[in-house]
């Protein structure tokens, strides 16, 4: 880990976590609506650029040389192969302790295949299913395979509808200070005190 500058997958699993202003930990997946659909307007915008999956075997094919990449590795560790199914159900799905990714018909694509894999890697104990972290990864992951452009344009979508992807800020108590004085400033200035 780089003590200076950590990368965002080197950061401590607190920066990730949703929690309230008591400290509670937050378990409800609230991010989950938003990140579909930033997902799927992404995909819509980008789906000449999609590769498709005609069938099982090239989606498998995908998944285990994602699995088996350096930027992988270097992110989560050497991982374990995963196995794609198939199912003709109306959604897609993917179970970490088994190790298994699902995808339906319409979900034979590359981008729900990064979501699905983006779950199984994402450690249990960093946040929601839907979360930051896993928001982030998602990001990284499309830009990975997709390049850059396709990463921004990810990223638009999620500003568009709101979707955080950046681990939460941590402020000193001189800044904290600072920043309550700002605020209380502003606020007399617009006659709120």
């Amino acid at each position: 880990m780089s003590k200076m500058k950590p990368k965002w997958y080197e950061l401590p699993v607190q920066r990730w976590q949703e929690r309230r202003p008591d400290g509670e930990r937050i378990w409800t997946d609230s991010q989950k609506n938003k990140l579909y659909t930033a997902e799927r307007l992404f995909r819509g915008i980008y789906e000449g650029e999609i590769k498709k999956f005609s069938t099982q075997r090239v989606a498998q094919e995908y998944v285990d040389e994602f699995i088996a990449s350096e930027w992988v590795a270097q992110r989560f560790g050497k991982q374990e192969s995963v196995q794609v199914s198939l199912m003709s159900r109306t959604y897609c799905d993917s179970s970490q302790p088994q190790r298994k990714v699902r995808l339906s018909p319409w979900g034979m694509n590359e981008v729900v295949a990064l979501h699905e894999l983006c779950h199984i890697l994402q450690p249990h104990a960093v946040g929601t299913p839907h979360g930051r972290f896993f928001a982030r990864n998602l990001l990284e992951s499309v830009g990975y395979k997709l390049g850059s452009r396709a990463m921004g344009m990810l990223r638009d979508s999620y500003v568009t509808f709101r979707v955080k992807c950046t681990p939460k800020p941590v402020y000193s108590k001189e800044t904290k200070a600072k920043m309550r004085a700002i605020g209380l400033k502003r606020a007399a200035a617009l006659g709120w005190s």
